[in-house]
C-alpha cells in the first residue's frame, strides 16, 4: 500500500461569503466545499483528491442554531412566567 506525503496533503473548507443573489452577472456563484488533495509519498506525479458540497450541512447546521435559539427564548419565557406565578 502507497504512503500519502504529509508535506503536501492539503484540506480546505471554503465558507460562502456572499449573501445569496449578490453574485454579479458572469459569476460563478459561491458554495460551501471541503476541498482535499494529497500526493504519493513515492511518486511526486501521482495524487488523489476530492470535492465535497457542504451546502446542506450548513443549512441543517443554521436551522439547528435557530432552534437552539428558539428553544432558550421559550424556556426564558417559561421562567419569567413561573416567576410571576410565585410572586402573584
Amino acid at each position: 500500500m502507497s504512503g500519502i506525503s504529509a508535506p503536501f496533503a492539503s484540506t480546505r473548507d471554503d465558507e460562502n461569503d456572499r449573501t445569496p443573489g449578490t453574485v454579479p452577472e458572469g459569476v460563478f456563484p459561491q458554495v460551501p466545499l471541503l476541498v482535499s488533495v494529497a500526493r504519493f509519498a513515492e511518486s511526486g506525479n501521482q495524487a488523489v483528491a476530492f470535492v465535497i458540497d457542504l451546502t446542506e450541512r450548513k443549512r441543517v447546521e443554521a436551522e439547528a442554531r435557530e432552534c437552539q435559539r428558539r428553544h432558550w427564548e421559550i424556556q426564558l419565557e417559561l421562567e419569567h412566567a413561573d416567576r410571576v406565578a410565585t410572586l402573584g
